[in-house]
């Protein structure tokens, strides 16, 4: 629990970083992980940001339906999410009427149903667990698991009542003849204490009833491909050759470069001002410059934007300028710092969809490893702006 829990932390400092434009790698820093390590963890964070899906972390839960799956992300651990997932399947398989498989890992409860049902139904039950109740709803579960039945074959034989060479095909036949017997409950006990942990679970789920706890719900299909830290425990439990996809990060990073090489710009000379052109982002030079002046100080904007033309106009003959188009000047005078700074570069960032000098700055500081590192932010800052546009609209 506690080194799943440590795990979680790291997942959310690697992605605060990210959002403040700090380098992510500084977050790992305290953490007993060499350079290798850490470049892994802060490459898995930002493909999971990137595919869309929330990041489970040590304070929040993430419930991904995909159908006929759901996947819980909870940073719990190895007895908690077992604990966790033969809880969840109990209890939806009395309410579906059906029954109702899972997995688990420290990372994630995989949830397996025989119809589709939608994440929001799991993250409700979920939500209504807290109330106590866990550890006896755990005992009655226990003896229908496999994990139960595993446990009484190894204590039988310990009792030899029956033979080293006896399978686990025949456990369910088993555990009707032990029904009530000293050994059915040394091997409930077994699996309460050495498999499951029912006591944090039931402090998780106070949690979660209490708020402090956070679930998210992100609504998928498989058909449009698993996030990337869900494809790990579907990959461990599906059949072979009918893996579903996982969310195709690779193809999200080559449209997201073809769309911005294909995008129109308005490039503006805020040194002399007698310059100004649209051109595509995929036909500019590396170093951009004026072809009137020799000035790189040259401000990339979107094709319409007229009210930075006329602020700089104005700012040129020295005339007062209105608030907007002191904000407007300011905004020139940053993209075209960046420009002087990053070059074509950072006309592809500010290219992106709600990415302005502000966002831009932020991104083109931080340390990229790779270009599909650079790409990654860039993909993060559009979906950021998705997000909230409602609300800056």
């Amino acid at each position: 629990f506690e080194v799943a829990q440590e795990v979680g932390r790291a997942r959310r400092m690697v992605a605060e970083a990210l959002l403040k434009g700090l380098d992510p790698m500084e977050a790992l820093h305290d953490l007993p992980m060499d350079e290798a390590a850490r470049e892994k963890a802060v490459a898995a964070v930002k493909e999971q940001l990137a595919s869309g899906v929330p990041l489970a972390d040590d304070r929040r839960v993430v419930v991904e339906g995909l159908g006929r799956m759901v996947v819980v992300h909870a940073c719990l651990g190895s007895k908690v999410n077992e604990a966790l997932g033969m809880l969840l399947a109990g209890v939806l398989s009395g309410r579906l009427g059906e029954s109702v498989g899972y997995r688990s890992d420290p990372y994630r409860v995989l949830l397996l149903f025989s119809r589709e049902v939608r994440g929001g139904l799991v993250a409700d039950v979920l939500k209504e667990l807290g109330g106590g109740g866990v550890e006896d709803s755990l005992k009655a579960l226990v003896k229908s698991s496999d994990l139960y039945r595993w446990r009484l074959l190894h204590v039988a034989r310990r009792f030899g009542v029956v033979d080293r060479d006896v399978k686990l095909s025949s456990a369910r036949r088993l555990s009707k003849l032990l029904e009530g017997s000293l050994m059915e409950r040394a091997a409930v006990e077994e699996v309460l204490v050495d498999k499951l942990d029912a006591v944090r679970l039931s402090e998780v789920l106070k949690k979660v009833a209490r708020g402090e706890l956070a679930v998210e719900v992100y609504e998928g299909s498989l058909e449009a491909g698993v996030s990337p830290m869900a494809y790990y425990i579907i990959d461990a439990a599906a059949p072979h050759g009918i893996m579903p996809p996982a969310k195709p990060v690779r193809l999200l990073l080559d449209m997201l470069k073809q769309r911005l090489m294909e995008k129109d710009v308005k490039l503006l000379c805020m040194f002399c001002g007698q310059w100004e052109s649209v051109r595509k982002v995929g036909y500019l030079p590396e170093e951009i410059k004026c072809p009137k002046c020799g000035a790189k100080f040259v401000a990339v904007t979107w094709k319409g934007d007229e009210e930075l033309s006329k602020a700089l106009r104005k700012h040129l003959k020295k005339q007062r300028l209105t608030k907007e188009e002191q904000e407007a000047l300011r905004r020139g005078q940053l993209s075209a710092g960046l420009v002087l700074t990053y070059g074509r570069k950072a006309a592809i960032a500010m290219a992106a969809k709600g990415v302005g000098p502000h966002t831009a700055s932020r991104i083109l500081g931080r340390p990229h490893r790779s270009e599909d590192d650079f790409y990654l932010d860039i993909l993060q800052a559009e979906r950021e702006y998705a997000a909230t546009r409602a609300f800056w609209d």
